[in-house]
C-alpha cells in the first residue's frame, strides 16, 4: 500500500464522519495506524539501506 491510498482512506473517513458518525472513527483509526506503520517501514527500509551499503562497499573493494 503507497501512502496516497492511506491519505485517500483517511480522507474518505473525515468526510463520512461528518454524514455517518462513529463507524468511521474506525476507518479513520485503521487509517491513522497503517500511515505509521508505512512510515516506519519505510525508515527502517532507509536505515537498512544505509547501514547495508557501506557493508557492501567494503566488500567490492576488497
Amino acid at each position: 500500500m503507497d501512502i496516497l491510498t492511506i491519505l485517500i482512506l483517511i480522507v474518505i473517513g473525515i468526510i463520512l464522519l461528518r454524514i455517518v458518525g462513529a463507524i468511521f472513527r474506525i476507518v479513520i483509526t485503521i487509517g491513522l495506524i497503517m500511515l505509521i506503520i508505512y512510515v516506519v517501514s519505510e525508515a527502517l527500509t532507509l536505515n537498512t539501506i544505509l547501514l547495508v551499503k557501506p557493508w557492501q562497499l567494503i566488500t567490492v573493494g576488497c
